[in-house]
């Protein structure tokens, strides 16, 4: 686990902000190649449950445009693209924190998952789901291991929001 010139950790969870929005920290993970995380502040009005995925904040106004890493639990079927990382904490609402962006990261699976299966939003908010139908919707990872039920499990995640 990597710290940033000032001495952030990614697990640091606070309610002052302590590096600019957006700013990403790049750290090895053992033999699990790098793990990039990213400095977020949740302003969804709620907790966000670790191991959650997020995306960046919707005000509902079609007219705004989002250009900070202000972050809500993911929408259920959110569109792959729009997702910015996986909640590594939980992040109270108005605290700031690092989520994982890309590596290996343990998420919260909506239901039973194949391994070595593509990974987009599922029906759950802050859920994710295997597409077993190789629909054509963009994937952000890959399961790394299935499981029978839902719950969380290893995947790799490449997240572009």
């Amino acid at each position: 686990m990597g710290f940033t010139a000032a001495g952030i950790s990614p697990t640091t969870n606070t309610t002052t902000q302590q590096a600019p929005l957006g700013f990403e920290l790049t750290a090895p993970n053992g033999d699990k190649g790098n793990i990039t995380y990213i400095y977020v502040k949740n302003s969804s009005g709620g907790t966000i449950a670790i191991n959650d995925m997020v995306q960046r904040k919707d005000s509902g106004d079609s007219a705004d445009v989002i250009t900070n890493y202000e972050v809500a639990e993911a929408a259920a079927s959110q569109q792959s693209i729009a997702i910015v990382g996986c909640a590594i904490a939980e992040i109270l609402d108005g605290s700031y924190a690092f989520v994982i962006k890309k590596g290996i990261a343990t998420v919260n699976g909506a239901a039973a998952v194949i391994h070595n299966r593509p990974l987009i939003m599922s029906g759950t908010a802050g859920q994710v789901a295997g597409d077993d139908d190789d629909s054509d919707l963009m994937s952000f990872g890959q399961s790394l291991g299935g499981r029978a039920d839902a719950g969380t499990f290893e995947a790799y995640i490449n997240c572009l929001g």
